[in-house]
């Protein structure tokens, strides 16, 4: 995978790239059968929602793979109530 981020409703995308120490870094190789997963601050998921006027709920995580596809998240939102 070499990246990760989250769709916006617009078709707008939000790319969260500072380094936090339990990051996973990418570019990253998954292996088969095997998972791996990327932490961004709920408040910043917040902020960006807020700034373009939407949910939280309605951003879709997705990552994408070395082929340049995206492979989205199959519910929308962060789980947070």
């Amino acid at each position: 995978m070499t990246g990760w981020a989250f769709r916006l409703p617009n078709g707008d995308n939000a790319f969260f790239r500072e380094p936090l120490p339990w990051r996973a870094p990418l570019p990253h190789r998954l292996e088969p059968h095997s998972d791996v997963s990327w932490f961004v601050a709920t408040d910043v998921i917040k902020n960006v929602a807020a700034e373009n006027a939407v949910a939280y709920q309605s951003l879709r995580p997705y990552v994408t793979l070395a082929s340049g596809r995206p492979v989205y998240a199959k519910r929308r939102g962060i789980g947070l109530k």
